[in-house]
């Protein structure tokens, strides 16, 4: 509990059943922008959301979700301002950026999962924890990051490749990254 005073209307999410990691990796994806958007309404250039769209969220529990809380450890550490850059010639955002695009696909797969099966394009399968090492106890968060990073960027990575030719393979991925780029 905690005590919290604000100045305007706002809406709490609070759960007792989903990890938060989970649920903030399910909230923070494109696919739920991409609802939110359509729920919601433009008020001038402001987008404007009302407590409705929120009350009925779609989403998607499953017991699997250590790959999103894994993910989500290393967006927090690449988002602090605070963390030096994990590369030397590129930003924290930049890096970040190749993150976020894995767990896209992996919220779009818990959607939309015979889809990205059947056209090949699902990654969940690949999201394994000694591909992707628990970073919370690690003594050393930045050179797994950096190790992550540099596998997924491997021309041969299937990640990387089934990320590449998603919009493509699928009509309903490629209108959600097209409204929500």
């Amino acid at each position: 509990n905690f005590d919290a005073y604000v100045s305007a209307t706002f809406y709490v999410i609070k759960s007792n059943e989903v990890n938060h990691k989970y649920l903030v990796s399910i909230l923070n994806s494109k696919l739920i922008e991409f609802w939110l958007r359509n729920k919601g309404k433009m008020q001038g250039n402001n987008f404007q959301l009302d407590k409705e769209p929120l009350l009925n969220l779609p989403l998607r529990v499953t017991e699997k979700t250590k790959p999103f809380e894994t993910l989500a450890d290393y967006l927090i550490y690449l988002n602090d301002p605070k963390q030096a850059p994990v590369l030397e010639k590129a930003s924290n955002e930049a890096v970040s950026q190749v993150f976020e695009d894995l767990v896209n696909m992996m919220v779009y797969e818990l959607y939309f999962e015979e889809e990205m099966k059947a056209k090949e394009i699902d990654v969940l399968q690949f999201v394994t924890e000694k591909a992707f090492p628990d970073i919370t106890q690690a003594e050393d968060p930045k050179a797994i990051i950096q190790k992550v990073y540099y596998e997924l960027q491997q021309k041969d990575n299937p990640i990387r490749n089934r990320i590449l030719v998603a919009s493509s393979r699928s009509e309903t991925i490629a209108r959600i990254n097209a409204a929500t780029s």
